[in-house]
């Protein structure tokens, strides 16, 4: 009688993989460019939201059309606009100022 192994392809031997030996320069140009690319769309995208809310609200519009009521306020078409990058993004770039003001008030002291 035949054994089940007989049936069976043997396994090739596999490449050890290889180690990773970290980024090139110009791997890591390309990430500063995207990042930066993107943080500059995201806030471009917050400011044309901005203008387009600012634009509907009768009490703050440069005017060009109004809105109706304080149902169309600055906040809340911010909020209805805005994904979760966005709110990170914005959050982050608040941090960041709000940090660096912190500093020069107590290096002043």
């Amino acid at each position: 009688m035949t054994s089940n192994n007989d049936n069976f392809l043997p396994v090739p031997r596999q490449e050890p993989a290889k180690k990773f030996s970290g980024f090139t320069i110009d791997e890591l140009r390309y990430k500063i460019v995207y990042t930066t690319l993107q943080r500059e769309f995201c806030k471009d995208k917050l400011m044309s939201s901005v203008r387009k809310t600012i634009d509907s609200t009768p009490f703050m519009s440069s005017g060009k059309k109004g809105g109706s009521g304080f149902g169309g306020t600055v906040l809340s078409g911010l909020l209805r606009g805005l994904s979760y990058a966005d709110y990170f993004v914005v959050g982050f770039s608040l941090f960041k100022s709000v940090k660096s003001i912190f500093k020069l008030i107590r290096r002043k002291k």
